[in-house]
């Protein structure tokens, strides 16, 4: 199988499981959306930041340590565990003795519970980093998804039996809490690997050297991303960032997802033949291409169908997270292709670039959100998408010298197809004008079905080659699974 294939058959698992996991938040979103505040969704978006820094200090960097080097050892995995569970029991012991400042920062008491038992999460987290780090290096990916897909769907259950018994917001929490520790657990009998208490100072240096510049990397993006939540939840109001929370999840269905498949399954396809350049380069290209035209099918379409999707989906109490979605849709087209550019960096060993490019990155975007703060939260987020198109440059920056690929040649591979998405989302758009006497649910069914095949019409006059690579290896994918399923149930008939 080539790199390709495989990469994407990779990649569809890995977005089976993201998907999965997304489909159910999002379920579970719309139950408690309907029974909740925007209010009471802000406060759990108050305690995100800490969670998301805390998860890449328990890293490490680590993770990616193990998946790009070429033959890791016993002793290599034991360290990684060794050092991610002991950073998450003294990060865990930190934020239940800060939690009573957590709240008065925000100046909500109700914090303080909430950020002592959310935050459990952090310790089975570190339980789960080297199992899928050991299921990721070899490419694994299908069992990694049923797993995950399994705990989200048993906690989620629990969740809705919470909030319909009155939990309210702590039915997040409980959901939240349950998926991390169900899925440490599938992933330890999947893997089959016990960990054992031995700690090889030779592997941490070797591990660490690669991975501390990629956990400081990820410090740094990710206090970033949540640094919003930490500015609305402060200098806005809970309202407000309920609204903005919200609107994110529906973004994340598709970009995020898109992000963290497109991540775990090109570094180690990509790190594979990092001694090979013409298959690196060759592989990279094709990547990009196809990674480009999905998230923008998925994003420019979102733009077009949100008003119609929140109104029916959540009500009409939610109607000031449209413009946000819209915005933010924007804003994460290039996020998924300017992440791949990053793991040519980190397969070239290059660490100390990204490290270099998020500093870069970060200081750009400052003024920007001060700059929201003092006008408006609108403003703010127009800011991110000032910020992701700065991002996809800088990203892009080295593969020119690294790959012979600039990002002016990733753009015009991509562009034609862009428009003509514009073009069919802009139509879609109209549709919620021009019917709007009708029920919302029909004109939000009416729009998804009106710009899928619209698209799927003009794509196949064209023959764009992005959509007929795609097509064939959907087609493939799809032919060798039911082949397998036949094959299953032909050899359990008697």
């Amino acid at each position: 199988m080539s790199i390709r294939a495989k990469t994407f058959s990779g990649l569809l698992w890995t977005f089976a499981e993201q998907f999965g996991n997304r489909l159910i938040q999002f379920v579970i979103g719309i139950i408690l959306a309907r029974l909740l505040l925007p209010e009471e969704f802000g406060l759990i978006g108050m305690i995100t930041i800490f969670i998301a820094i805390s998860e890449v200090l328990v890293s490490s960097g680590f993770n990616q340590a193990l998946i790009r080097k070429k033959d890791c050892t016993t002793d290599d995995y034991n360290t990684a565990f060794i050092v991610n569970t002991g950073l998450s029991v003294f990060l865990y012991l930190l934020i239940y003795i800060s939690a009573q400042f957590i709240a008065d920062f925000y100046e909500k008491d109700e914090l303080i519970w909430l950020v002592r038992v959310l935050c459990t999460v952090i310790l089975f987290d570190a339980i789960s980093f080297t199992q899928r780090a050991r299921l990721f290096k070899s490419l694994n990916f299908k069992l990694i998804a049923k797993a995950s897909v399994i705990s989200q769907f048993i906690s989620s259950a629990i969740g809705i039996m919470a909030a319909y018994s009155g939990y309210g917001v702590w039915s997040l929490v409980i959901k939240m809490v349950l998926n991390r520790l169900i899925m440490s657990i599938n992933l330890i009998l999947i893997n089959k690997w016990i960990p054992q208490l031995k700690f090889s100072l030779l592997s941490f240096r070797e591990l660490f050297a690669f991975g501390s510049k990629i956990m400081v990397t990820q410090l740094i993006d990710r206090a970033y991303q949540n640094i919003y939540l930490v500015v609305i939840g402060k200098y806005f109001s809970a309202g407000d960032l309920g609204y903005y929370t919200r609107a994110n999840l529906f973004k994340s269905m598709v970009s995020e997802q898109l992000v963290s498949s497109v991540q775990v399954v090109t570094l180690p396809a990509l790190a594979n033949i990092q001694g090979d350049q013409t298959r690196l380069i060759n592989g990279f290209k094709s990547l990009s291409k196809l990674v480009i035209f999905i998230s923008s099918f998925f994003l420019i379409g979102l733009v077009a169908i949100s008003g119609p999707m929140i109104l029916f989906l959540i009500g009409e109490k939610w109607q000031e997270s449209i413009i946000y979605l819209q915005l933010l849709a924007i804003s994460a087209i290039f996020y998924p292709v300017g992440e791949i550019n990053l793991n040519v960096l980190q397969v070239k060993g290059r660490s100390d670039l990204l490290l270099k490019l998020q500093i870069i990155k970060k200081m750009f975007s400052i003024p920007l959100i001060i700059v929201g703060v003092m006008i408006g939260i609108k403003y703010l987020i127009i800011g991110i998408i000032i910020s992701s198109i700065f991002d996809f440059f800088a990203n892009s920056f080295y593969s020119k010298r690294m790959i012979d690929y600039s990002s002016f040649s990733q753009l015009a591979n991509s562009l034609p197809s862009m428009l003509i998405m514009t073009v069919i989302s802009f139509l879609t758009y109209l549709i919620s004008i021009l019917l709007n006497e009708i029920p919302v649910g029909l004109i939000f069914l009416i729009q998804i079905v009106f710009y899928g095949s619209i698209s799927i019409i003009v794509f196949e006059i064209i023959k764009k080659a992005e959509y007929i690579e795609l097509k064939n290896i959907l087609m493939d994918f799809i032919r060798k699974f039911l082949a397998r399923n036949k094959k299953t149930i032909s050899s359990e008939t008697p």
